[in-house]
């Protein structure tokens, strides 16, 4: 019979060496993603973590390409330079800080110090300029373009009157960029979550299909593209290379199947005939909501709970 000091050994050390094993769990329980985030209390096998979403397939994942032909697994994949929280409320993202100057038309973003792309290449201040100099191309038709109107020169450069090298958005150096607006604009930072970086390597070698195909998608946000079967499902998985300050909790990410091939088309029960009554609209009371309006910040879509009301 083993000894019980024994098997206490062997429960401590299997419960130590978890804490280093990828997916593991730490001595209080809680599992540990590939990561090292560390998961809720009730949280499940990182394993068994994941997202099933069903949603139409977009062209391409590249926020400075397209937003309307566009998927919105993009916003996970890419890294803007600030992000919000459930509450509306501004993160640090790319940039760690930000600041603007006493007549409110310059704005210094400090970027992150440690980011990368999957690739492994470095992602500094340089690329953000390359960035919004691409959303305001007039030969890539960003369909987002009127989103920045108020950077300096952006409407020009669009209207092809200046070159693209006007453009008020520049770096002095790699860890800080500048953007420089016609009149101030203190929603500029609100305007930011929408700037998800384009990585110059992959349009240089792939031109402007590269965020259509999981082997030439390069991430920079806390996901990455993990497989693309197009017309079926996109999968992303965690991003083992990000350094933001955005870690993601899910392992897996998401699995996203698209809503129009056949075999993944809803189907709804038949709707069987109702019969309506007509009364009087209530005069004291109104329709009453069960909790507060929810919205999901990144897709700006507003969810209400509302208790059924019948006159």
């Amino acid at each position: 019979m083993t000894p019980p000091s024994r098997i206490i050994s062997v429960l401590i050390w299997t419960g130590v060496l978890c804490c280093f094993i990828p997916g593991g769990m730490h001595a209080a329980g809680r599992y540990v993603n590939t990561i090292g985030v560390q998961m809720p209390p009730d949280a499940a096998r990182p394993e068994d973590q994941v997202l099933r979403l069903f949603l139409r397939e977009g062209r391409s994942m590249e926020h400075f390409g397209s937003v309307y032909q566009g998927m919105q697994a993009m916003w996970v994949v890419a890294e803007p330079l600030i992000r919000r929280d459930k509450d509306f409320q501004l993160l640090p993202a790319g940039a760690e800080s930000w600041s603007v100057s006493d007549d409110g038309l310059v704005w210094t973003f400090h970027i992150q110090p440690g980011l990368q792309f999957s690739d492994g290449r470095p992602l500094n201040a340089d690329d953000y300029v390359y960035s919004f100099r691409r959303g305001a191309d007039p030969g890539n038709a960003y369909d987002g373009e009127f989103y920045f109107h108020g950077i300096k020169h952006w409407q020009d450069v669009v209207g092809r009157r200046r070159p693209i090298e006007d453009l008020g958005v520049y770096a002095p150096d790699e860890q800080t960029l500048k953007i420089t607006t016609n009149t101030p604009m203190p929603h500029l930072p609100q305007l930011l979550t929408f700037s998800h970086v384009t990585p110059r390597q992959a349009v240089e070698k792939y031109g402007d299909t590269w965020s259509t195909r999981a082997e030439t998608y390069i991430s920079s946000g806390p996901f990455l593209v993990h497989a693309w079967a197009k017309r079926d499902q996109l999968t992303l998985k965690a991003n083992p290379t990000y350094q933001g300050p955005a870690k993601p909790y899910l392992e897996q990410g998401w699995c996203i199947n698209f809503l129009y091939p056949p075999h993944h088309r809803l189907i709804w029960p038949p709707i069987k005939p109702m019969k309506w009554i007509i009364s009087p609209l209530p005069t004291r009371r109104s329709c009453p909501v069960s909790k507060p309006i929810r919205y999901y910040s990144r897709n700006c879509i507003p969810f209400l709970n509302l208790r059924p009301f019948i006159c």
